[in-house]
């Protein structure tokens, strides 16, 4: 079950404050595959940490295994959470298919309610040797993928898979192994892809700091 909770319940969490008229109580709901879900979490996922991070619980509407096109099927065939302030993580598992996921992800942002309250994240390359590794066929598929959902999206998009890259640790030398490869740290990761419950906390953290960033004018 999805619970209300207010923008202004939101800014005033982030900014330590509150003033100014009530704004209107909304949902947030989030759409995905096994990463929205929290495979690997260890019971963290990234919907659970938002969650406690605006007092309120996200809905997780996160399937392993899930396509961009099953993903939007889900979401279109629940009318209900068309006026939710929306997060799409989306294409995962058909990046292959530009056309496709592009498709998938514009029929969900049609679908939502006016205003459209929506953050669209950015496609996660994994370990699996030099395919998705920097230079590799799959990574420039995913690179490619993530410039047209920014593109489409320029106010809506929130780019996690540079963010994670760029939590590597130095001192780890698989880490820097990572980084050099452009692809989410080892230490964040729960295997290949996957992340573990440091991973999604981040992730987590970095959508709530989106939620209030000048950025994204949207909120």
């Amino acid at each position: 079950m999805k619970i209300p909770v207010s923008l202004s319940l939101l800014l005033c969490i982030a900014l330590s404050g509150c003033g100014g008229s009530p704004l209107p109580a909304i949902q947030v709901a989030a759409w995905g595959d096994s990463l929205t879900a929290g495979v690997g979490g260890a019971g963290v996922s990234y919907p659970t940490v938002l969650g406690q991070l605006i007092h309120a619980t996200v809905f997780d509407g996160g399937e392993g295994g899930d396509t961009s096109t099953v993903i939007a099927a889900r979401m279109l065939a629940d009318p209900p959470s068309f006026g939710d302030v929306t997060i799409i993580w989306a294409g995962r598992n058909n990046y292959f298919d530009q056309a496709q996921v592009l498709a998938d992800v514009a029929s969900m942002v049609a679908a939502l309610s006016t205003p459209k309250r929506f953050l669209i994240l950015s496609v996660l390359n994994g370990s699996y040797g030099s395919w998705e590794a920097k230079g590799g066929q799959g990574y420039g598929e995913i690179i490619a993928l993530n410039k047209a959902l920014k593109a489409a999206y320029p106010h809506n998009f929130l780019d996690i898979r540079s963010l994670l890259v760029a939590q590597y640790d130095p001192s780890l030398p698989q880490d820097v192994i990572d980084h050099a490869n452009d692809t989410p740290p080892t230490s964040l990761r729960s295997d290949v892809l996957h992340l573990n419950a440091a991973g999604y906390t981040f992730v987590g953290q970095q959508i709530f700091k989106a939620f209030h960033s000048s950025a994204f004018p949207w909120y």
